[in-house]
């Protein structure tokens, strides 16, 4: 009753309707091909104001990896203002001893 030829057309319907129901409806109609500098969205969007822009400009920094309060932008200097010579404990002349023996030098 069932053979290979219903099987496979099953398989071939059954994919069609997964392909068709992942498709969304707010993703019909949007650009699929970009130029490169050229700026697509709403031209006429209202400008941020200066607390939103120092909220992104903070977040930014958070998520750039740079520490606070280093760099040209803030000035430079430690971040965490404490002491930031090396330390003479005995853990710290072991770990930077391992660490000469496992760098090959």
């Amino acid at each position: 009753m069932f053979t290979r030829k219903f099987f496979k057309t099953a398989a071939v319907v059954c994919f069609a309707m997964i392909g068709l129901a992942a498709c969304r409806p707010e993703e019909a109609g949007r650009p699929l091909d970009y130029d490169p500098g050229v700026f697509i969205g709403n031209k006429h969007a209202t400008p941020l104001s200066n607390d939103a822009l120092a909220d992104l400009r903070q977040r930014a920094i958070l998520q750039g990896g740079q520490p606070v309060g280093s760099g040209a932008a803030s000035g430079g200097g430690p971040s965490t203002g404490g002491d930031v010579r090396v330390s003479d404990t005995p853990a710290d002349k072991a770990l930077d001893e391992r660490l000469q023996k496992q760098s090959g030098n």
